[in-house]
């Protein structure tokens, strides 16, 4: 599930040995906050009836994105021609987007050249990651140890004005295969929690996954999944 953009509130639940899920305090039924939805429970493993269900929604998913010496890229927003026209001209020889006579803003894109494949993992339910990959930036003149720290040193050269350097690399980072659009590692990350999702639903065995004793969990309602009948 794709949750981190979205608003959500997190509720203290009880889950008792029948599977019925009522309100820590008191024992009020869920029914009288919602409706219906989808969310997600926060189980103390201690709590589980077999330790397969935590290697199962735990279980690692990786595969490689790109190999050795593969181009990536790193966008960077433009206001207009002229603040193209700042950037250093031995830096933007290195990247491409915009024309120089542009009138106006768009994206241009800095290469990053991979040291070593780049591999991401999705755990089961959870949010996939880059695994740590160093890698060359050409228009620098320096390695970088993983693919944040070479956007951060982008930013720092290309985006000097801006508050913090910090990146989202699944946001400002692409990749172009051969023979296709360019697209945001963001697609590869959705790629990769699909899959992971996908095992664990392939792999469900219905085991009773609570002790006999009442568990205290943690529940997420994401509201914007929620529709009647779920």
């Amino acid at each position: 599930m794709d949750t981190e953009s979205e608003p959500a509130v997190r509720i203290p639940v009880r889950i008792h040995p029948d599977g019925n899920v009522t309100l820590l305090y008191e024992d009020k039924s869920l029914a009288e906050l919602f409706t219906a939805g989808i969310g997600e429970l926060t189980v103390p493993v201690i709590h589980l009836r077999d330790r397969r269900w935590h290697d199962l929604f735990n279980y690692p998913i990786r595969r490689t994105i790109a190999d050795t010496d593969f181009i990536l890229y790193y966008k960077i927003r433009v206001a207009d021609a002229a603040a193209f026209l700042k950037i250093d001209r031995g830096l933007r020889d290195f990247c491409f987007g915009i024309p120089e006579d542009s009138p106006h803003g768009g994206d241009i894109f800095a290469q990053i050249v991979l040291r070593e494949p780049l591999q991401i993992a999705a755990y089961g339910t959870k949010s996939a990651r880059l695994l740590p990959c160093s890698c060359w930036l050409p228009c620098l003149k320096r390695d970088a140890i993983s693919l944040n720290q070479a956007g951060t040193f982008l930013s720092e050269v290309f985006e000097p004005t801006r508050q913090s350097h910090t990146v989202n690399v699944f946001r400002d980072i692409y990749l172009a295969r051969e023979g296709e659009e360019m697209i945001a590692l963001d697609v590869e990350r959705k790629k990769a929690e699909a899959a992971a999702e996908k095992f664990v639903k392939e792999n469900l065995d219905n085991l009773d996954f609570l002790s006999e004793r009442p568990a205290i969990v943690q529940l997420s309602l994401f509201p914007w999944l929620a529709e009647d009948g779920v």
